[in-house]
């Protein structure tokens, strides 16, 4: 049977206490709380890391060399990018990746090989400046939480994801004119595409 229960004194029923926290248990929760976010979150960037990983190209193959490969120092792999390496992979990267070659090579290929292309691309390039792909792409994705108060950063980071986008959206169209032309069975001559348009800031967007 249940066990009985005493009726309050208005004759309802009990109120449940409530217990009260201390500020030391209520920061102790707070701290538990942003850790697991902070692990989330990482586990976010590495499955991540692991999805858009390329299968490993040869030296030879590759678009854009690694700095090593002439046996000269180990590619960066711990610590953090500097300034300077954030802004020089940025700024260049958002330049090729927006020029004729890197549209027309994104252009003849399908589209679901053309974005893990640009990915490859990207990957390569760090090696290129000396930074360990897996690593320049964790060190690239805690940017704007490590430069929040750097506005020219900032830019430049933004600058080359709207290219990232931008060179997308213009070989998917030079690819529909390839198409075009070779249906109708004329040449596919590679035409030097539209520049993307860029807003007030400066930063590439295609329409």
């Amino acid at each position: 049977p249940a066990a009985d229960v005493a009726p309050s004194s208005g004759g309802g029923a009990a109120a449940a206490a409530v217990p009260e926290l201390d500020e030391s248990a209520l920061g102790m929760a707070f701290g538990a709380l942003r850790l697991m976010a902070d692990k989330l979150e990482h586990l976010g960037r590495e499955a991540t890391i692991e999805v858009t990983r390329p299968t490993p190209k040869e030296i030879a193959l590759r678009r854009f060399k690694p700095a090593n490969v002439e046996g000269g120092e180990a590619l960066q792999s711990s610590g953090s990018l500097t300034r300077e390496q954030v802004m020089r992979f940025t700024t260049e990267a958002a330049r090729w990746l927006l020029e004729r070659e890197s549209i027309e090579m994104l252009a003849r290929v399908d589209d679901a090989t053309r974005g893990p292309l640009s990915v490859s691309w990207q990957r390569e390039y760090l090696e290129h400046l000396g930074v360990e792909q897996d690593f320049g792409c964790r060190q690239l994705a805690l940017v704007p939480e490590r430069f929040k108060g750097d506005e020219g950063l900032l830019k430049a980071f933004a600058a080359f994801q709207a290219a990232c986008m931008a060179s997308m959206k213009m070989s998917a169209a030079r690819r529909a004119e390839l198409e075009k032309e070779k249906q109708a069975g004329g040449p596919a001559p590679e035409a030097a595409p539209a520049a993307a348009a860029r807003d007030a800031n400066g930063v590439p967007h295609a329409d």
